[in-house]
């Protein structure tokens, strides 16, 4: 998902559902932000705010007002006051001000402000939010509120509440490496893009790429990992320019059926995967432009491991062992022969993804064995293998 701030927005860039249902603390919003002047006037014009349903949450917005030129976080509801706020000095003027809001709990939060002497000021208050909704929806800064004025890069928001350490980790670096963000943008050339330094010391300089792009795996704005279940026939969206010739999935050759516009229509043919995980879709075009490589979110569906046991004792090592399945409504769904077991009587996981039952429906199972006479007859949810 391509965010457009360089084309221009007039209102706020709203993304409804964007947090998971039930949403709570903590949470961590982190930027780099560059002021113009010391007496702008954006008060209460948001850089990020987290809002509920009903009405009530977080914000992280410049202003000036007696306390000074600041950075203020506010939890905002009924009868909360500001008071969480870092003032900034002339310093930190034109420079990139690494800023970093963390809301631990309902009461509870802390700001961080690297300044332009490398000293991190801090702020903490213990103000309480209202319950009157889980936070749902995002709104990133607005072009309008702030041209000319604020210009932001590298936006960051982890569901977790950073420690300070971590906190200066990312002023220094732009990242927490031991953690992955719920979602990130990068700054276009309009919100001044070119090396970010990072106010004053002697980390890490940042370089954002040319449009803000989303880049986490929220699928209430656009996953960036796709899913697709083995053996399936899924679209998948390609950047690239011609008509996409050839594809494999895990290294493997997979069908190419149709394409309209930059929808992709594919089939797992033969990828070969045995194991869900995240795996390489490349994409071959008749065009130039290089081959595409897409993370994708492979699952396979499937029974889980059985052991097979006669009077007690383990049915090693079969090749003839044969499977009957039946779904809920009796309906004969699979046969499967010269499956095998371990030198304990293990069957291994069990691949079906190519049924059209999926993980939960239940199936009734026999197994069987010729050589041994026996076998044994079970009903079990089909799971990810």
């Amino acid at each position: 998902m391509s965010i457009s701030i360089a084309s221009g927005v007039d209102v706020p860039l709203s993304l409804p559902g964007f947090f998971a249902a039930d949403a709570e603390e903590p949470i961590t919003f982190c930027g780099f932000v560059k002021f113009s002047d010391t007496s702008p006037g954006f008060e209460g014009k948001d850089l990020i705010k987290a809002e509920s349903a009903g009405g009530d949450g977080y914000r992280l917005y410049p202003y000036s007002s007696a306390d000074g030129f600041a950075v203020r976080q506010r939890i905002y509801s009924s009868g909360v006051d500001d008071n969480n706020v870092v003032t900034l000095s002339a310093a930190e003027v034109n420079q990139w001000v690494p800023i970093v809001a963390v809301y631990s709990a309902i009461d509870s939060r802390t700001l961080y402000v690297k300044q332009a002497n490398a000293t991190i000021a801090t702020s903490t208050d213990t103000d309480t939010r209202s319950t009157s909704g889980d936070i749902l929806n995002l709104v990133l800064m607005d072009q309008a509120y702030f041209a000319g004025e604020v210009k932001a890069a590298h936006l960051a928001i982890y569901q977790s509440a950073l420690t300070q350490t971590q906190a200066e980790e990312f002023m220094n670096t732009g990242a927490v490496a031991a953690l992955t963000p719920l979602a990130k943008w990068d700054a276009t050339t309009d919100w001044g893009a070119g090396t970010i330094a990072d106010s004053g010391s002697s980390g890490t300089d940042l370089t954002p790429p040319a449009s803000w792009t989303f880049s986490a795996d929220n699928p209430a704005v656009g996953a960036v990992v796709p899913e697709i279940r083995k053996s399936s026939t899924f679209d998948i969206e390609t950047t690239l320019s011609g008509t996409v010739t050839a594809a494999t999935l895990n290294g493997n050759a997979i069908t190419v059926d149709s394409q309209t516009g930059t929808t992709v229509t594919l089939t797992d043919s033969g990828s070969g995967i045995t194991t869900s995980g995240e795996y390489d879709l490349v994409l071959t075009d008749d065009s130039a432009d290089p081959d595409e490589t897409i993370t994708v979110q492979v699952n396979v569906v499937g029974l889980p491991s059985f052991n097979c046991n006669k009077d007690g004792a383990d049915m090693a090592s079969l090749t003839d062992l044969e499977l009957e399945a039946f779904n809920a409504s009796g309906t004969h769904v699979k046969q499967l022969t010269a499956l095998t077991t371990d030198a304990s009587g293990d069957t291994g996981v069990i691949d079906l993804s190519d049924l059209s039952e999926d993980v939960g429906d239940t199936l009734k199972v026999s197994l069987y064995s010729p050589s041994a006479s026996a076998g044994l007859t079970f009903e079990q949810a089909l799971e990810l293998i």
